[in-house]
């Protein structure tokens, strides 16, 4: 059986926020599920002219509950 644990959710609240974060302004390709490592790829680019950079910023996060609180009653 399947199971997420709260650690799992916490960590994908805490990539919600860094992606709403940087889609202001930039681009962000995440990896994919829940690892332990890299978290995505940040695509640098002009805001004024939207050109895009030569290059990425890897991101790798770091949540957790003392960080991003999660109510109790959804996990």
């Amino acid at each position: 059986m399947k199971k997420v644990v709260k650690s799992d959710v916490i960590g994908q609240h805490g990539m919600s926020l860094i992606e709403g974060i940087v889609l202001l302004e930039f681009m962000f390709y995440p990896t994919g599920g829940v690892e332990a490592e890299i978290d995505g790829f940040i695509e640098l680019r002009d805001a004024e002219t939207g050109e895009v950079a030569t290059g990425s910023v890897q991101y790798l996060s770091h949540i957790d509950q003392a960080t991003t609180p999660v109510s109790e009653s959804c996990c």
